[in-house]
C-alpha cells in the first residue's frame, strides 16, 4: 500500500504478486482476498486490464464466499471504474455499480461508500449527465471531508472530479479552483512527482492557455512517462491535452504530432474499437479541418462514429461533436446537401440531454451553412439558416472569449448574405 500510494508502481506491482502467491500457498482465503484486491487495483494502474479484471472478479467471489461484505464491496467498486470507464464496457460497468451500492450499505463502510458514489458519478459523466456526475462526486466530497479532514488525497480526487465537470459547463474559474486545490493537497501528502500530481497538471493545463498551460502540461507528461512508462493510457491522455493547447497557440503541426501519439497508444493498449479511440480520432479530424484536408476530416469522423454509435449507442450525446465534424468535412468538399443529415442528427443529440451551450452554438451554425448552400429541393431552408445563426450567436456570447473566433466568423458568414427580403 505504501508503495502504491507513493506512486512506485513497478515495485508495489511485484511485492503484491509475491503476497498474492504466498497467501494462495497458506490456504489463507481472507488474506488472499485482500492481497487480489491490492495486486488487481496495482495491475489496474499498469493498465494491465485484462489481468486486473481477472484478479478483481476472481477477489469479490471469494470475498462473497466468506461474508467479507466490505472487500467485496471494494472488488465491485473497483471493477465498476475498470470496466465502466477504463474498458469502455458502459453496460457491464452499470452492472457493477449496482452491485456495489447494497454491499456498500452493507458493509457499512465510508470507503465504500465513496468508491460508489465516485463511480457513479463517473459513469454519470460518461452518459452525459453532468449534474448527476456533479451530485455524485460533492456526495463523495461530503463523506471525505467528514471522515478525514481537508487536506486528505481522497479530497483531492473529488476536487479534480468536480473541476472537470465544472470544465465542461464552462466554469474555468471553478474549474481553476478545484484544480488548484486538488494540486496543493496532493503535493503535499504524495510529493510533486506522483501520478496524481500529474493528473491535476494535465486537467489544469486543460482550462489554461499559453505558457503556463504548456509548463503544466509537458511537467505532467514528463511525470506519466517517468512513473508509467511512455506507453501507458494516462500517457496518452496528456498528449491529447498538450494537442489542443498547442492547436489553440496556432501550432498546427505540434497539434497533430501530439495527437497522432495519443492515437498510436490508445490503439495499442485500449483497442482500436475504445472510446477514447474515437476521441482522438475527432481531434484529427478537427485539425484537418483546420487544414482544409477535408476528405481526410471525413474519414476520421466517420472512423470515430462508427466506434461511437457501437460502443455508446446511437443517441449518446458524446456523438454530436463527431457529427457536426463530418458535416462540416462535407461542407468543405462541395456537398451541402449531404452535410444535412448528419448536422440535422446533430442538433437532435445536442438539444435531447443536458445542453452544452458552446456546442449547440457550433452546430447551429454548421448547420446555418449547410441550410444556406443547399438547394431548396435537397433540403435547402435560408430562413431557418438565418434563424440557427441567430441563435448561434447567442450561444457563443453566452459561452464567453473562448469561442469569440467562432462568434466572428459566425459574423463574418452572415455579413455576407443578402438582406433578408
Amino acid at each position: 500500500h505504501v508503495l502504491q500510494r507513493s506512486g512506485r508502481h513497478v515495485e508495489a506491482l511485484a511485492v503484491a504478486g509475491e503476497v498474492t502467491t504466498a497467501a494462495e500457498q497458506l490456504g489463507d482465503e481472507p488474506l488472499l482476498v485482500r492481497a487480489r484486491i491490492r495486486l488487481g487495483s496495482l495491475q489496474d494502474d499498469a493498465a494491465a486490464y485484462e489481468s486486473a479484471e481477472t484478479t478483481l472478479t476472481s477477489a469479490y467471489e471469494s470475498a462473497l464466499g466468506q461474508t467479507m461484505m466490505a472487500e467485496a464491496a471494494t472488488a465491485a467498486n473497483l471493477l465498476t471504474q475498470l470496466i465502466g470507464y477504463k474498458l469502455a464496457r458502459i453496460d457491464e460497468g452499470r452492472w457493477w455499480l449496482g452491485t456495489a451500492r447494497p454491499l456498500a450499505r452493507a458493509a457499512d463502510s465510508d470507503d465504500a461508500q465513496i468508491g460508489y458514489y465516485d463511480n457513479l458519478g463517473i459513469l454519470s459523466f460518461m452518459d452525459g449527465h453532468y449534474e448527476a456526475a456533479r451530485e455524485a462526486f460533492a456526495a463523495s466530497l461530503a463523506i471525505e471531508e467528514q471522515v478525514w479532514g481537508a487536506d486528505h488525497p481522497r479530497i483531492a480526487g473529488s476536487l479534480n472530479n468536480l473541476g472537470v465537470v465544472a470544465a465542461l459547463a464552462g466554469d474555468d474559474e471553478r474549474a481553476r479552483a478545484d484544480f488548484e486545490g486538488a494540486l496543493r493537497i496532493y503535493t503535499a501528502t504524495l510529493g510533486p512527482e506522483h501520478p496524481k500530481v500529474a493528473t491535476t497538471l494535465n486537467h489544469l493545463g486543460g482550462v489554461e492557455s499559453g505558457e503556463q498551460a504548456r509548463a503544466h502540461l509537458e511537467r505532467a507528461l514528463a511525470i506519466r512517462e517517468r512513473s508509467l512508462g511512455p506507453d501507458h493510457p494516462e500517457v496518452a491522455s496528456v498528449l491529447t491535452t498538450l494537442a489542443a493547447q498547442a492547436n489553440d497557440d496556432g501550432r498546427l503541426q505540434d497539434a497533430l504530432d501530439y495527437q497522432q501519439r495519443a492515437l498510436a497508444i490508445q490503439e495499442r493498449q485500449l483497442g482500436s474499437d475504445h472510446p477514447d479511440v474515437a476521441v482522438s480520432l475527432c481531434n484529427l479530424g478537427l485539425l484537418a479541418l483546420e487544414l482544409e484536408r477535408f476528405e481526410e476530416a471525413r474519414a476520421h469522423f466517420e472512423r470515430a462514429l462508427t466506434i461511437q454509435e457501437r460502443e455508446l449507442g446511437p443517441d449518446h450525446v458524446a456523438l454530436a461533436g463527431s457529427l457536426r465534424g463530418l458535416g462540416l468535412a462535407l461542407l468543405g468538399l462541395g456537398v451541402p446537401a449531404e452535410a444535412l443529415p448528419p448536422l440535422e442528427r446533430a442538433w437532435t443529440l445536442a438539444h435531447a440531454g443536458e445542453r452544452d451551450p458552446a456546442m449547440l452554438a457550433a452546430i447551429e451554425f454548421a448547420l446555418a451553412r449547410a441550410l444556406w448552400q443547399a438547394p431548396a429541393g435537397s433540403g435547402g431552408d435560408p430562413a431557418r439558416a438565418r434563424a440557427l445563426a441567430n441563435a448561434a450567436e447567442t450561444g457563443f456570447v453566452d459561452a464567453g472569449g473562448e469561442w469569440a473566433p467562432e462568434l466572428e466568423a459566425l459574423r463574418s458568414w452572415r455579413a455576407g448574405l443578402p438582406e433578408d427580403p
